[in-house]
Parts: structure tokens; C-alpha cells; sequence
């Protein structure tokens, strides 16, 4: 993780979430402002086939967490634009060696497990929300911006029908919301109302 944390620090990084809410909104050119843009699955493939004064264009950080390496595979090799850093929100050791692989750098186990300790819950919190408590805790950005999370109230932007992933994290954020979410990250940050955090704390913003 150091080229990646060294990279960022003092930099501003903004967090695209899929919701299709984002289409509604011209956000493009703040969005390639920011000097780090970090998307998430498979919104790295599709991303661009869409408006860019609502979703933007510049691509820096993926940040990936499908299971099936054949997919992930697939998703890399159908980019557009190739970004410089690879953030696998779990662990390569099933993969067979090759350029993903070997470019990939993941959130190892142990930072993932006692995340999900300290909120005490079941469920595994979602990958945007394990990135942004990364970006937060273990990186020195100068400001760290979401737009287009809304707690899965929308469909993906590039799917035409809501996701089983969808529902199972609105399971887990219904959840999450009323115990530890708002120590860790505040309420409005989750619910993408618009706030930038700066170091540990957070201002209104968007």
C-alpha cells in the first residue's frame, strides 16, 4: 500500500458511488477536479458509456471486491481507461498469477475484521464503506469527497433492475445505521448528503 498512500497524501479524493441517482445530477466536472477519482466494480467497464457531465470521466483508483476471479478479469480487460492504482477489498491468493493480479493491491483481512468488530455487526459492511474508513484512517488526503451513494434507495446506474447485492446491503446498512455507523462514519457521509471529510473530521461540502 505505500506507492498508493504516498500518491495520496495531501491530495483530494473523491468516492463514486453507483447509484443511478447520479445521472440526475451534472456533477462531471467537479467530479474531474478532484486530483484522485476512485469507482467501484463494475461501474469501471460501464462508466464511460454515460453522460460525463453527470458521471465524469477521469478514472484513478478501482476499487473491486467480486468474487469470481474470471469476472474481475472481464471487468478489467473491457476498461476504457485503465486506472493507476488497483484496491482489492479482500485477498488475491485464490487468483492465478497475472496483470490484475500482480497490479492489485488489497485490504488485508485484519483491517477488514476489526472494522467489522468495532460497528458489531454480522453482516460484512460494503466495500464503499470499508475504502472510505481506509481513506480515512490510514491515508493523509487533504479532502475526501462521495457522490453518488444513497444507500442502494436507487439502482445501479449501468444495471436496468435492482441487484441481489442491492438488497442484501440495505439489509446491512438498515442495520449498521442504528448501532456503531455514525462513530465511525457520520450518518450524513453514509447517506451521500453531501459531506467532505478532511482528516478525521467532517464539514458540509458538495
Amino acid at each position: 500500500m505505500n506507492e498508493f498512500i504516498d500518491s495520496i497524501n495531501g491530495k483530494s479524493v473523491v468516492l463514486i458511488g453507483n447509484s443511478s441517482s447520479i445521472l440526475q445530477e451534472q456533477k462531471g466536472h467537479l467530479i474531474d477536479s478532484y486530483d484522485f477519482v476512485v469507482r467501484f466494480n463494475l461501474a469501471a467497464c460501464n462508466f464511460y458509456r454515460y453522460p460525463e457531465k453527470s458521471v465524469g470521466r477521469k478514472f484513478d483508483v478501482w476499487v473491486y471486491a467480486m468474487m469470481s476471479e474470471k469476472r474481475c478479469i472481464k471487468v478489467y480487460n473491457e476498461m476504457k481507461i485503465k486506472p493507476k492504482f488497483f484496491i482489492r477489498n479482500g485477498n488475491t491468493d485464490n487468483f492465478q498469477s497475472g496483470e490484475l493480479t500482480e497490479k492489485s493491491i488489497c485490504i488485508n483481512y485484519d483491517f477488514r475484521r476489526k472494522f467489522k468488530e468495532s460497528l458489531m455487526i454480522k453482516e460484512h459492511p460494503s466495500t464503499g464503506i470499508v475504502f472510505l474508513h481506509y481513506l480515512n484512517t490510514c491515508c493523509n488526503p487533504s479532502k475526501i469527497s462521495i457522490i453518488g451513494f444513497d444507500s442502494f434507495e436507487n439502482k445501479n446506474f449501468y444495471v436496468n433492475k435492482q441487484m441481489k447485492v442491492e438488497k442484501w446491503h440495505n439489509i446491512v446498512l438498515r442495520k449498521a445505521r442504528s448501532r456503531l455507523w455514525p462513530q465511525v462514519v457520520p450518518r450524513q457521509l453514509l447517506l451521500g448528503a453531501g459531506y467532505v471529510c478532511r482528516g478525521a473530521g467532517l464539514e458540509n461540502g458538495l
